[in-house]
């Protein structure tokens, strides 16, 4: 099979896949006292939350994080895969620096919601959520510009009229809030010969994903949200295979909640207590774009 068909396929089940899976949240609403609700399949009325908008921050009408996870690993390790792998030269495929992600999610804001999260209580809610904090969200992204000892650079779902979604997101884990950070393209290409699937895991934890963290508390996201989360996705493969096939993504993610984040970034725990602490999520390069709980030793 010739490298154009395997892109023409990606882009296909890309967008397939995420129009089914997002699709099948059903039709959201407001009711009159402020209550999100949602209209399941079966014709009956759902109610999401008995906490109105205006309260603050309600997990209970968010996405969960791990459903997210999953969605945006498979968008991040196909583009890798199509801009790293296979060498396509779409530049809307390309990652983006984190210099100009805050006019993305600008523009994304201002475009009409597309037709499926116009209908999706879940996701109006954290559209709402990301307008009204628009400031610390280009804030985050000013403080990613570096990332790992090289420029932050992530993946943005985007189409010829422009960007589809923006690389953060307001999910509910643990039944609590929290903010993830997705879509970060790590440039690195780690060897398999040398490394396993979780020392892969590990070494990009250390050198991207927890200094990364510090965004979070520089800008008081603790004020807003209970947990902090990055994902991070990278190459792995054989040195000594040069198929095209060979060079495959992976992504790994932490969440950890913002009190341990901030102990950390003080000197009051270290590294490893802070990820030990938290939780670790990872797609290797055989895992088919799906994620698994696992236990991850940084050094």
């Amino acid at each position: 099979m010739g490298a154009a068909m395997i892109l023409w396929l990606m882009v296909v089940f890309m967008a397939g896949l995420s129009l089914n899976t997002i699709a099948s949240a059903g039709t959201g609403a407001t009711s009159d006292d402020g209550r999100r609700v949602i209209l399941n399949d079966d014709g009956t009325w759902e109610l999401l939350s008995d906490t109105t908008f205006a309260g603050g921050v309600d997990a209970a009408v968010l996405n969960p994080l791990k459903d997210v996870l999953t969605i945006e690993t498979i968008f991040s390790q196909t583009l890798w895969r199509m801009v790293f792998s296979l060498g396509s030269e779409d530049p809307k495929y390309f990652p983006v620096s984190a210099a100009r992600v805050p006019e993305i999610v600008r523009a994304w804001l201002n475009s009409p919601p597309s037709e499926v999260a116009e209908k999706d209580a879940r996701l109006q809610y954290e559209r709402e959520l990301i307008e009204i904090h628009v400031d610390k969200v280009e804030g985050l992204f000013q403080n990613l510009r570096l990332m790992g000892g090289e420029l932050g650079e992530f993946f943005i779902t985007r189409n010829d009229a422009g960007p589809v979604s923006v690389p953060l997101h307001f999910v509910e884990w643990q039944g609590e809030s929290a903010v993830l950070t997705t879509g970060v393209a790590y440039r690195q290409i780690f060897n398999t010969q040398r490394t396993t699937s979780k020392e892969r895991a590990a070494r990009v934890l250390e050198a991207v994903s927890v200094p990364s963290l510090k965004a979070y508390t520089r800008l008081s996201f603790g004020n807003i949200v209970r947990h902090f989360a990055i994902a991070v996705t990278y190459g792995s493969s054989d040195f000594g295979d040069d198929s095209i096939l060979n060079k495959q993504a992976e992504t790994v993610a932490v969440i950890v909640d913002q009190e341990s984040c901030q102990r950390f970034f003080d000197g009051e725990i270290t590294q490893e207590e802070l990820v030990q602490g938290g939780t670790v999520f990872l797609a290797d390069r055989n895992a088919a774009g799906s994620i698994k709980r696992v236990n991850v030793e940084i050094r």
